[in-house]
Formats: C-alpha cells, structure tokens, sequence
C-alpha cells in the first residue's frame, strides 16, 4: 500500500486508505460474526430467508393452481 501512495500522490493515498478501512471492517465483522451473538444472528437471518423462501414456493404453486398448470 505503501507503493500505491507513493507512486499516486493524493489519489494513491486514498485509495490506500481506502484499503486500510476496508480491510479493517471486514476483520471487524467476521470478529463480530464469530461471536455467539453474531452466529445466533447469522442462524435467525438464515431461518427467515428459508422461510420467506417458502412463502414464495407455496405463493407460485398457488398461482399455478389458478392458471391450471
């Protein structure tokens, strides 16, 4: 990163900070994920999509019914 300021002047030095901030939120949330707390949610999250997800199948076997399909 140190190159990518040098070699960039002002720009370089954004996107290097840029890097630095991105990195420092992704270890941020994969710490907060491998909590218990942040893997029940990732569990509460996952059951609600599944069960959204089969809302949408038994709204579209539905429809089909109505078409006749």
């Amino acid at each position: 990163m140190a190159a990518v300021a040098a070699c960039g002047g002002p720009v370089g030095w954004d996107v290097a900070a840029g890097i630095v901030v991105g990195a420092r939120l992704g270890y941020a949330a994969y710490y907060a994920l491998n909590t218990d707390t942040g893997k029940k949610a990732v569990h509460a999250v996952s059951h609600a999509v599944s069960e959204v997800g089969k809302g949408i199948g038994h709204a579209a076997q539905k429809f089909d019914g109505w078409l006749g399909l």
